[in-house]
């Protein structure tokens, strides 16, 4: 009888020990992960928007070495603030939210960069799905590097 007293006293407590690590892991993860408002504050302790455009046109400048394109096409593409806006857009809708980014307006300025470009340089295009399917390649990279 005392033996069956103390086995379910220890079981007992492991099984409370268990329960209070449950409950303070999942409060912790509560707290910070599930938090939105935490997420977005860490992101911009962590410079991370800066960290994020660098990337970005670094992984452009990447792409581009094989187009024989010059890299002032990739002027004024995006701006720091654009890039903060599109990743809290992204954010938000991981949290729920019905918006989603999009790069339209990347797509509109890499055409126009483009077209003012080929003006300047008086070049002439004769292969305009490839130069599309290049606009549509650079735009899938700043929507996956926004996608964290």
């Amino acid at each position: 009888m005392d033996k069956t007293k103390i086995v379910l006293g220890y079981l007992l407590g492991v099984v409370i020990s268990a329960l209070i690590v449950l409950f303070v892991g999942l409060s912790i993860t509560k707290m910070t992960l599930l938090n939105k408002s935490y997420i977005l504050k860490t992101l911009d302790n962590n410079n991370y928007y800066n960290t994020l455009y660098s990337d970005i046109l670094e992984e452009m400048k990447s792409y581009m070495m094989s187009s024989g394109l010059s890299d002032e096409i990739l002027n004024d593409l995006f701006t720091k603030e654009e890039i903060k806006e599109d990743v809290i857009t992204y954010v938000s809708f991981l949290y729920g939210s019905d918006n989603s980014i999009s790069s339209d307006r990347i797509k509109e300025r890499l055409i126009n960069n483009i077209n003012d470009y080929l003006k300047k340089s008086n070049i002439k295009i004769s292969d305009q799905d490839t130069l599309n399917l290049f606009v549509e390649d650079i735009c899938n990279i700043y929507e996956n590097e926004i996608c964290i």
